[in-house]
Order: structure tokens, then sequence, then C-alpha cells
């Protein structure tokens, strides 16, 4: 499974991310994961075939700390009264949106298989990991 490979990958990367924020800071380690989430996101559309997908899928997992280096930037730049609630609000709005997008997976995926005729397998697996 493509989203294993990338959350192997993202428990591998954790702790040299850890590394780069203590030692070098917040905006170099968002900087290195998101470079990390760009190439994997691209390469992850570029697939024609399911190995590509997990290698693409192996650097994006690389690069999914974004989120975390983003909380440690936000963190970083806010006065200490305003902090738990702006994280909070960001945390729960990735939340929402990853919720919105698992509850309208079914009807996403029935309408291309059945709607727009996709019927490759590899095809359904790139359309369904866009969103």
């Amino acid at each position: 499974n493509a989203g294993f490979v990338s959350m192997l990958c993202l428990l591998i990367s954790s702790p040299v991310y850890g590394y780069v924020l203590d030692r070098r800071g917040a905006y170099e380690a968002l900087l290195l994961s998101l470079c990390a989430c760009g190439v994997g996101c691209f390469g992850r559309a570029l697939c024609s075939t399911a190995a590509a997908v997990y290698v693409a899928s192996a650097i994006l997992g690389f690069g999914s700390c974004f989120e975390t280096m983003s909380l440690a930037t936000l963190a970083r730049s806010l006065p200490a009264h305003r902090r738990s609630l702006i994280v909070s609000g960001f945390l729960l709005q990735i939340k929402l949106v990853a919720l919105s997008a698992r509850l309208v997976y079914p009807a996403w995926a029935y309408v291309v298989e059945h709607l727009f005729f996709v019927q490759e397998e590899l095809s359904r697996h790139r359309i369904a990991m866009a969103l």
C-alpha cells in the first residue's frame, strides 16, 4: 500500500526533521519538508507504474512533516498568549478538511469509475490520491 510506504518514510524522517529544527531552525526544516512534499506530489502525478507510485509515495513521506514544521514556524512567530488558539484552529481546520475528503470519497470513486469511465486501476488510484 502506498500509504504505508508514505507513513513509514514519515516515521523515519521525523527524527531528521527534529534535528534540523533544533540545529538550523523552523524555516529550514519547513523548506526541506515542503520541497520533498512538492517533489513527491509531482512524482505521483507523473507515475505510469505501480513501482513508480511507491517511489513517489516514499519521497512524499519524507515531505509529510510540513504540517508539523508549519506549526513550529507558526508557534515561533506568534505571541505566547495567542499561540494555543491559533495552533488549535489550524489543526482543527486540517482535520475537518481531511474528514470531509473521506466522507465524499465513496461518491467520488463511483463518479470516476461509472460516469467518467476510468477503468484502469492505476488511474483511479492516482485520482483518489489527488483528493
